[in-house]
């Protein structure tokens, strides 16, 4: 689709009232942003599954499994035949990218012929089901300054943009297809599973170990018992031999003496043979 200036879309009334039903499943978890992100990533491979495999039977007559197109490659064709672009007349010479494009985001010192057009997306609609969030608000993410629109640049797997962000891409891709928000309430209702968090530094120093039970280490004989050759009648009171810290940290530091110390002889053995031949 090409287009000659930025675009600003106001969501379909079936895709806010959809989102809006995903938010109020999950506001009250505390990973709702990386789930509202898992949800809407695997939505668009499910879309693009689906209409690769359509795209494919209208061809052939019937659907196999290598006419799809798979992974994320499927969801940058289908996304392109949706997403307004901006291109130069042919044979024209490259220029910087004009405002409004995703590449005058992502690359604004690269001359281009073409890009996509970054697209506005009304939230108006989805502000209050937001507003009902109780969970504590993220970075980039304040509920007491929601936006009236966001834009929409690009959408990627590897991208983590704010949930605000997230939520717009699911309102758009839910105007441009309505099978979207369907497929979309389906897959909420089945349930997610907790998203994996970064664990605090602190945890990163507790070590949990397991034994069937502990036991004092064998009795060592006094030195005055093995200079005689004799062995005390009861057995000496068991001694914990500790080594000190200076004396710990003094043995790595002995070794790297040693192997330091070798290299410095290998090398003057080399130098004397080669002045030696010379």
């Amino acid at each position: 689709m090409n287009c000659t200036s930025k675009s600003f879309v106001k969501p379909s009334a079936s895709a806010a009232a959809c989102v809006a039903s995903v938010l109020d499943m999950i506001l009250t978890r505390n990973d709702c942003k990386e789930v509202m992100r898992k949800l809407h990533i695997d939505m668009l491979l499910c879309v693009a599954r689906l209409h690769s495999g359509q795209t494919a039977f209208e061809v052939s007559g019937v659907i196999s499994a290598n006419d799809e197109e798979k992974g994320w490659p499927a969801v940058r064709i289908l996304l392109k035949q949706w997403w307004p672009s901006w291109n130069l007349p042919a044979g024209a010479p490259p220029v910087l990218p004009i405002a409004g494009t995703a590449a005058r985001v992502t690359n604004a010192t690269r001359p281009t012929q073409s890009s996509k057009w970054v697209i506005g997306v009304d939230m108006t609609d989805i502000n209050p089901a937001i507003g009902r969030c109780r969970v504590r608000a993220q970075r980039y993410f304040k509920l007491g300054a929601l936006q009236s629109s966001i834009d929409v640049v690009r959408m990627a797997p590897s991208l983590k943009p704010p949930m605000g962000t997230t939520i717009a891409s699911m309102l758009l891709v839910g105007t441009w297809y309505s099978s979207y928000c369907s497929f979309l309430m389906q897959l909420a209702a089945a349930g997610r599973a907790p998203a994996p968090r970064a664990a605090p530094l602190e945890a990163a120093a507790c070590h949990k170990f397991e034994t069937a039970g502990l036991a004092e280490s064998a009795a060592k004989l006094p030195a005055a018992a093995v200079e005689n050759d004799t062995v005390p009648a009861e057995p000496a009171v068991i001694a914990t031999v500790e080594l000190c810290q200076t004396e710990v940290w003094a043995r790595p530091q002995e070794e790297v003496n040693v192997l330091l110390a070798a290299d410095k002889a290998q090398s003057a053995t080399h130098c004397f043979r080669l002045w030696t031949i010379c």
